[in-house]
């Protein structure tokens, strides 16, 4: 915290509610448990340790900004439990598309993990995704979205939902 600039840890619940984003900053604001939906919060990574990136400071500028938690953990690259949580969702309510066949429902599920890491396979996933989700109908495809939105990649999001 010398420096000019520096990170300060976040702790977010284990579904990925921000309880607060600058734990160093402003240690009155954290809480052991969500105030959104009661969960225990964290502070690092589970698998690593490594403290929660939280809100970017720089020396003399004051800064207002939405804090979004990452998806994965910058000290190993493990999936936060939130990111986990959202895929199991997303497989899931893939498994209650009964417009889908079990092959279709499969490739959906396999289009999961390539929309939540930014790779070269994230075009090719967004493309599945947008068919099968479309054939899955209305209601699956519009869950999918609220359950994948907070943790797909940059890429993902400008493919599949552009404007948002």
């Amino acid at each position: 915290m010398d420096g000019e600039s520096w990170y300060d840890v976040a702790q977010v619940c284990l579904d990925g509610h921000v309880s607060n984003a600058n734990v160093q900053a402003y240690p009155a604001h954290n809480k052991k448990f969500c105030a959104d939906c009661g969960k225990p919060t964290i502070t690092q990574c589970s698998a690593c340790n490594t403290p929660l990136r939280g809100e970017y400071h720089v020396r003399g500028i004051s800064m207002v900004s939405r804090f979004t938690p990452a998806a994965f953990c910058h000290g190993c690259g493990k999936p936060y439990p939130w990111t986990e949580e959202r895929v199991r969702v997303a497989k899931q309510l893939a498994d209650e598309a009964d417009n889908l066949d079990e092959s279709d429902k499969e490739t959906l599920k396999e289009t999961f993990a390539d929309l939540v890491h930014e790779s070269p396979r994230t075009t090719l996933a967004a493309s599945r995704f947008k068919r099968l989700a479309k054939k899955a109908g209305d209601v699956i495809s519009d869950g999918l979205r609220t359950v994948l939105f907070e943790v797909a990649s940059e890429a993902a999001k400008r493919q599949l939902w552009p404007g948002s």
